[in-house]
């Protein structure tokens, strides 16, 4: 879309919609330039119609309100989400497991479907969930983001049996 700079606003012809980004360039005014919206280049100018509530938005009270619910959510941690990681990482070693054991008899759909479950359950559920600090302060230390897969071999093939250090992934990703 093809604007024109007009009383040192950029507006849109011919709605002549006020862009507050662009305000105070008396040299541009007159100037054909190309108008870009939000969420067809980085380089945008302008919000597009579906993003203007962006622009409208209240940070201060928004931020409030996710610390507002992330306190309250905090606060209902305890036991029940333990079990339930728990239930998870069996489920999560069970599908590895079945997929080792069946694995030797032939090239077969269930086992690559098994293990790569046993995988992806394993960094995308209990280690992301863990290496982010989500069971701290409800596991009694047990699934710590400063004790998971780290201080001995052991540690590290029950907990993370992976290339990837955790170490590394702890600094990279968080």
């Amino acid at each position: 879309t093809a604007i024109t700079v007009d009383r040192r606003c950029i507006s849109p012809s011919p709605t002549q919609v006020q862009l507050d980004m662009c305000k105070g360039d008396e040299s541009l005014k007159g100037a054909q330039v190309e108008l870009l919206l939000s969420g067809s280049r980085y380089e945008a100018s302008a919000l597009a119609p579906q993003d203007e509530w962006i622009g409208k938005l209240d940070h201060p009270a928004f931020k409030a309100s996710i610390q507002k619910i992330g306190k309250e959510l905090a606060e209902q941690q305890g036991p029940a989400d333990v079990a339930h990681l728990n239930k998870i990482i069996c489920w999560s070693r069970a599908s590895t497991l079945i997929g080792l054991a069946t694995m030797w008899y032939s090239i077969n759909p269930i086992s690559i479907f098994l293990l790569s479950l046993g995988t992806m359950t394993r960094w995308t559920i209990v280690a992301h969930h863990v290496c982010h600090g989500g069971f701290d302060k409800c596991s009694g230390g047990t699934y710590s983001r400063f004790k998971f897969g780290v201080g001995s071999l052991a540690r590290r093939c029950t907990d993370w049996l992976d290339w990837m250090l955790v170490e590394a992934w702890n600094v990279e990703h968080n």
